[in-house]
């Protein structure tokens, strides 16, 4: 599992409600990720989206389910593709001026060769997952107005 967690200058109401918007997520995403709807409705669990991007030199394409919605407390969501099934989450605590975010992925089904390389694997997401948090945190925090 690779975890990163950061202070962001905004309320957990608005930090929940980016975050949870999955096509916004190319605002802030390094691998130029693109997000549709496939499903019809609200988006709530089960939603499902398509999504589209660029990883380590390929273009990757995954199925995305949103799994938990919790307001302003959790959002959950799992992807599957090439690469296996990942479970990833947000999770807001109110902090001293702001909301802690943190960002988590899990491996739930990791196709090979992913799965021998799990601490070093874990290692490199967690710093990936630190700076889409400063990417997140610099975009809230210079609309907060």
């Amino acid at each position: 599992m690779a975890r990163s967690k950061r202070l962001i200058r905004v309320s957990p109401e608005r930090a929940f409600a980016y975050l949870s918007d999955l096509p916004r997520h190319s605002e802030w995403s390094a691998d130029s990720l693109r997000l549709e709807q496939a499903t019809p409705g609200a988006p709530g669990p089960g939603t499902r989206y398509r999504s589209r991007g660029r990883q380590f030199g390929q273009t990757i394409e995954d199925e995305v389910e949103v799994v938990a919605v919790e307001p302003n407390v959790r959002f959950e969501f799992e992807a599957r593709g090439r690469g296996g099934v990942f479970r990833h989450a947000f999770y807001f605590e109110r902090g001293d001026g702001g909301t802690i975010v943190t960002k988590e992925m899990r491996p739930l089904k990791i196709v090979f060769p992913f799965g021998i390389l799990g601490p070093l694997t874990a290692w490199f997401l967690s710093r990936r997952m630190a700076k889409d948090l400063e990417r997140i945190a610099a975009k809230l925090e210079a609309s907060r107005g």
